[in-house]
């Protein structure tokens, strides 16, 4: 891999990070459920082109149009899926992958001083990888509002600390985007849980079928798998006493 020690050392740290964003964004390709192959792969081959020519970015100009291609790869990769749960798993990795781009608190001064390009780059790619998470998980399919709820509490969490690292390297309006992002986000996902059937408790004096523990709750025997796989339950005909259901 040829080392780049242009324009102060910044190109040579920017093409280090882009090439770290590329990495992360072919892990979430290999990861999710895809809508068209084909698509799939021209990205994966955008991807690896956009890697490659990080060797051959001389100045800062180059440095940005690499920024704009893999974003815009970012986007179209996250449009690309079928399935909003294996997304949302995929780009919260890639989030703690753009994270750890950045420059450690240890370096000397004058890489410190290198790297505030190459730290914004980072920003801006734990930003892109982080506001797509949030799609996904709101996008996510919930069977309650424990679940919904759950998907909440980890969106905030994911946001903790990586909001503001973004705005300390990337500035006010990357800052302002992906807050709006996750708040969005965040909103959408209580709405949502408010839709949802809450989680109860059922304890009954003694084991029953779980088609005779539906019909209790629900009045239908058809719901009885619904309680077996909720309770990952092996032996039907002999339910524990105690299980979750969704609140009839």
């Amino acid at each position: 891999m040829a080392s780049i020690q242009y324009e102060d050392g910044r190109v040579g740290l920017a093409a280090v990070v882009l090439r770290g964003f590329c990495a992360a964004l072919d892990g979430v390709l290999g990861s999710i459920t895809v809508s068209d192959a084909d698509k799939a792969g021209d990205l994966s081959s955008a991807v690896s082109r956009a890697s490659a020519n990080t060797d051959l970015a001389t100045t800062i100009d180059d440095i940005a149009a690499l920024v704009v291609e893999t974003i815009t790869a970012s986007r179209d990769i996250a449009r690309l899926s079928s399935d909003a749960d294996s997304a949302a798993a995929a780009w919260l990795i890639a989030t703690g992958k753009c994270a750890a781009l950045q420059a450690s608190d240890t370096v000397s001064p004058a890489t410190r001083s290198a790297s505030r390009l190459s730290d914004a780059i980072a920003g801006c790619a734990e930003a892109a990888c982080l506001g797509e998470y949030a799609i996904a998980l709101s996008q996510g399919s919930f069977t309650d509002r424990p679940s919904a709820l759950s998907a909440k509490q980890a969106l905030s969490n994911a946001a903790t600390g990586a909001v503001e690292r973004i705005a300390r390297v990337s500035g006010a309006d990357v800052w302002e985007a992906i807050t709006t992002a996750v708040e969005r986000a965040s909103d959408h996902l209580a709405d949502r849980s408010l839709d949802l059937r809450p989680v109860v408790l059922v304890t009954t004096p003694q084991t029953m079928s779980a088609s005779a523990m539906a019909w209790a709750l629900y009045g239908e025997t058809q719901r009885a798998a619904e309680l077996v796989d909720r309770n990952r339950v092996g032996t039907p005909a002999f339910m524990p006493t105690t299980i979750e259901a969704l609140a009839p």
